[in-house]
């Protein structure tokens, strides 16, 4: 049996869906919010004697059956519902104490999750513990293996910010973990890779600032987008540069005027390195993000385990959702 580890409104997961049934495949699926947000009923059954199961509303699932798992995105824990801790609760604790709470309900959560995840015996694609990269770790081992990356810099001192961008001339900055968005009374903010000029320096009024990752900014060609799939390369090349709106970074959409996004291949050296590096990550799939720059040369960015790739499936015709339900498939028939 094939179980789908995702998030309930996941598009990819759907479309993969498809494709197994196409594939008459035997699957289940469990989605994080089943068992916190959806006000199902929910039944874990540890028992010495017999297999371990878990059932919601009355949907029996025999984790001893699952062979092959696809590990999508099991759950984002965005939302507390207000009858969970009730206005009364709110008004006497406060909105840090909320916090706390929150973050002690998603340990739990997560708790469940884990334990599920490590009762299940089988094929991978991927196991969440090989998709907890460190950024600055995934850099170092792409240098190692002779991929070109920007230089990077961590720091928390404004005169070695000045000193580095004296040195680069341009430097962009973005998070040192994954990129996420979060909400201050009814605004949403996003993270974006953004640019960070002498102007910006000056005006900081503090010399120590908490600490943050800043590189030097590569002139690009254009971006190029690559999902790993088992030693293949699936690329897209993104020509981001030609709009201000999305020239630091093509995910600060303009939805009036898209990006001309394309098919694209990859040199084989280059694919050969992405290979090696993924399998030295451990990771069998995932999308990374490369530029090639104005003066020829190819930089490697990061790699992200469950990135999304419908969009470098669609606009490039190469069918990964197929492809991955494809590869489940195939697992499960061997086991």
């Amino acid at each position: 049996m094939i179980l789908l580890f995702s998030m309930e409104y996941d598009v990819s997961t759907n479309q993969v869906v498809a494709w197994l049934n196409n594939e008459n495949a035997n699957w289940k699926r469990f989605n994080g919010e089943d068992i916190d947000e959806k006000g199902n009923t929910v039944k874990i059954d540890i028992d010495s004697n017999q297999e371990q199961s878990l059932v919601i509303n009355n949907d029996f699932l025999n984790l001893g059956l699952v062979k092959v798992i696809w590990n999508r995105r099991t759950h984002g824990f965005t939302k507390i519902k207000n009858e969970v801790f009730g206005n009364k609760v709110k008004n006497e604790i406060g909105v840090g104490e909320i916090t706390k709470l929150h973050a002690l309900l998603k340990r739990e959560i997560l708790g469940i999750h884990n334990f599920i995840q490590k009762k299940i015996d089988g094929f991978w694609l991927d196991h969440p513990i090989d998709e907890k990269l460190n950024k600055m770790c995934v850099l170092e081992l792409a240098k190692e293996i002779g991929l070109n990356i920007p230089h990077t810099l961590i720091t928390n001192s404004k005169k070695e910010l000045k000193a580095f961008l004296n040195r680069k001339i341009r430097v962009i900055t973005k998070p040192v973990s994954e990129v996420d968005g979060f909400k201050i009374e009814d605004d949403l903010f996003m993270m974006y890779t953004a640019s960070i000029n002498e102007g910006f320096i000056n005006e900081m009024n503090q010399e120590i600032f908490f600490p943050c990752l800043f590189q030097e900014l590569i002139e690009k060609l254009y971006e190029i987008r690559t999902f790993y799939l088992e030693g293949q390369c699936f690329s897209m090349a993104i020509f981001s540069q030609l709009d201000q709106q999305t020239k630091i970074d093509f995910r600060a959409y303009n939805h009036k005027k898209w990006n001309r996004m394309i098919p694209f291949k990859l040199p084989v050296a280059m694919e050969e390195k992405i290979d090696k590096l993924m399998k030295q990550l451990g990771l069998k799939h995932g999308s990374i993000d490369l530029i090639k720059s104005v003066n020829g040369q190819y930089y490697f960015l990061e790699v992200n385990p469950v990135g999304q790739f419908g969009m470098v499936s669609h606009p490039c015709n190469y069918y990964l959702h197929e492809k991955i339900a494809q590869t489940l498939k195939k697992y499960d028939d061997a086991q």
